[in-house]
């Protein structure tokens, strides 16, 4: 009985410790990735940021690959993304 509730909870906690499914988020170019990194930007709350255009890449650790480009317009499915992973706020072409 305990070999066996002590396998049932290393089930349970691997499972616990698996890492979150990769984000895929549909976006739309704006302007170029170097037009938009280069103009004049302001930082905004994520929820803030639906239909602006990205003005830097924005990428949560781990595992740090980007979910948005710069020139990209935000979506809501990329703002509810990057709020979910921590991010508080983006820089957005102003």
């Amino acid at each position: 009985l305990c070999d066996r509730r002590q396998r049932q909870m290393c089930i349970r906690d691997s499972v616990r410790s698996l890492p979150s499914p990769p984000v895929h988020i549909r976006t739309q170019t704006a302007c170029s990735p170097a037009k938009a990194y280069f103009s004049g930007k302001v930082r905004l709350p994520v929820m803030m940021t639906v239909g602006k255009v990205c003005a830097g890449a924005v990428a949560p650790c781990p595992p740090g690959i980007p979910l948005i480009m710069p020139g990209e317009v935000v979506t809501i499915d990329a703002a509810r993304a990057l709020r979910d992973k921590g991010i508080a706020d983006i820089p957005i072409v102003v």
